[in-house]
């Protein structure tokens, strides 16, 4: 019995329709079985799980879940800071920033040049044991052979569902991203902290490593990074940002901007911009910026006993802080 060429057509239509029904079937199972972030992180074959560490029963301990419901997200508050991994009243310092960020009442803290001494000092304070979740308690993340690195800090009361690190394919100082990524109601966050190659010729490698940032975070609903950037061409560099297709929180808001330089007794460089928070989203509008700050100005008190200095006051940081607010849409 022959069949006609439109019998075949009709045939061959049908068959089409059947397979189109099974793969949309088979991926809204994959996405009820699979949660949504593995999906995501399967496009990082270089990242490496972190286990969350929470403060249970007198001490920190590694789980990578604490069975959070999801829930609606409006405001975000995230925090940003070198702390200055130098040893110049290191603990005073450091006890002065860590004062300051917790009476900010922060959602996401970001920070950089973390030792494994900061670390030990930070996982004593009350408000954090009470209150966060971190990636790092005695710098054990850190890439091998380096010394001090970047951490994140998350509120317990945010739905954490996953937090990694992505070693950069170029660098000669052992520096990566870490990222958390955050499951809300009505968006799927990720927030990620880098401390950039820091001498100004490198910004080839700096390039390259926003570039791999950009590319690991391409696909995910919203998308914040933040850290030191150690920008040295501030109209070029600002201006790859921009081609990336990142927005800005200080072209957004801002004050005046440096975060580094004069401000600061023992610096001698101009007043630069290195510490930022960037921010994009697949759907526009999803997220944007509603305020913007720099902290850290306030000298530190030394004890009266304190050995003397060869840079006058002394401050928390020799970077300023960075502490923005970002408003989500449903």
């Amino acid at each position: 019995m022959m069949i006609s060429r439109l019998e075949r057509r009709r045939t061959v239509l049908a068959l089409f329709l059947v397979g189109a029904v099974l793969i949309v079937a088979l991926y809204g199972l994959i996405c009820r079985t699979i949660p949504i972030h593995i999906l995501y992180e399967a496009a990082a074959p270089n990242a490496v799980s972190i286990p969350p560490r929470y403060y249970v029963n007198g001490v920190w301990v590694k789980r990578f879940s604490d069975d959070q419901d999801a829930q609606h997200v409006s405001d975000l508050t995230i925090v940003t800071l070198n702390v200055w991994f130098g040893k110049l009243y290191s603990g005073i310092r450091w006890q002065k920033s860590l004062d300051t960020i917790r009476d900010m009442t922060p959602d996401v803290i970001c920070l950089q040049e973390c030792t494994a001494a900061f670390l030990a000092l930070a996982r004593r304070q009350p408000w954090i044991r009470e209150s966060f979740v971190l990636s790092d308690v005695d710098g054990s993340t850190f890439d091998n052979g380096s010394w001090y690195g970047a951490a994140i800090l998350v509120h317990r009361r945010l739905p954490i569902v996953s937090i990694q690190k992505v070693p950069f394919e170029q660098t000669r100082l052992g520096r990566s991203l870490v990222r958390v990524v955050l499951a809300f109601k009505n968006a799927l966050v990720a927030v990620g902290t880098f401390h950039l190659e820091s001498y100004c010729e490198d910004r080839p490698v700096r390039e390259h490593q926003l570039r791999q940032v950009t590319q690991h975070l391409r696909s995910w609903p919203v998308a914040i990074v933040c850290g030191d950037f150690n920008v040295c061409d501030d109209v070029g560099e600002t201006q790859h940002i921009a081609n990336l297709g990142w927005a800005d929180s200080y072209a957004s808001e801002g004050d005046d901007g440096a975060t580094y330089g004069d401000w600061h007794p023992s610096d001698k460089e101009p007043r630069a911009r290195l510490d930022r928070v960037l921010y994009r989203s697949l759907d526009k509008g999803l997220v944007q910026s509603t305020s913007y700050r720099t902290f850290g100005r306030i000298a530190v008190d030394l004890p009266a006993d304190a050995p003397p200095n060869h840079i006058g006051r002394v401050f928390p940081s020799d970077h300023l802080g960075v502490v923005v607010r970002f408003h989500f849409g449903t």
